[in-house]
Order: structure tokens, then sequence, then C-alpha cells
């Protein structure tokens, strides 16, 4: 033996360490890690939620939370920073919406499934 170290996957067969280290790299998990925190915050889930339907202003997501405009403005930023949110400005108003189509797809069945999950 080379001192690798062999494993049995659910398949039956058998993966080297070497094997399953290869598939993806500790900074890849960090990324994705910051991602899904980004969406673990219960006001950004729901603002994610609301997004889903279409874009709205912040002066219309303001309206469904109990939050001041800094505050949701730092969650839609860190949203936008995160590449889920887009944003546009018109006048004196900013619009959000989700960054595109994959994005929707990927988040509502995430959502979808969390759903399943909690049995709701």
């Amino acid at each position: 033996m080379t001192g690798e170290t062999r494993s049995e996957s659910r398949s039956g067969g058998v993966k080297s360490e070497a094997s399953l280290k290869g598939r993806c790299s500790w900074e890849e998990l960090r990324e994705q890690s910051e991602l899904l925190k980004s969406l673990a915050d219960p006001v950004r889930l729901k603002i994610v939620k609301l997004l889903l339907h279409g874009e709205l202003c912040v002066r219309e997501l303001s309206s469904v939370f109990q939050l001041s405009q800094p505050t949701l403005s730092y969650h839609l930023k860190l949203l936008e920073r995160r590449g889920i949110l887009r944003s546009r400005s018109e006048g004196r108003s900013r619009f959000y919406r989700m960054r595109d189509e994959m994005v929707v797809e990927i988040i509502s069945r995430v959502i979808e499934a969390l759903d399943m999950l909690a049995g709701t």
C-alpha cells in the first residue's frame, strides 16, 4: 500500500483519499460557505423570497420589514456582493432583483428543500 486511505462509497466502490480530496478545495468550500451564510439570516432569506417574484424598490421592501432603511440596505448590499441580487437606480429610488434566472432556480430549489425538511 502507498499510505493512501481508502473508503467505501455509497455505491459500494472504493475511493482513495487522494481522489476525494481533489474534488473541492478549501477556498471553494469557504466561498460556498459564505454564500450559504448570507442566506441563513431570516431577514435576508425573506428578502430573497420576496424578490423571487420580481423586482422591488427599497421603499417597497421596507414596508414589509420593521427595520431602519440603513439596516435593510446593509442586508441588500450583502446579498448583492454575494452575487445573489442585482440593483439599479431610477431617480432617487433603488431597485433590487435576483441576479438571473439560474440564481432564481437554484434558490427556489433550496427553499423547496428547506420547506420539505421543515415539514411546511
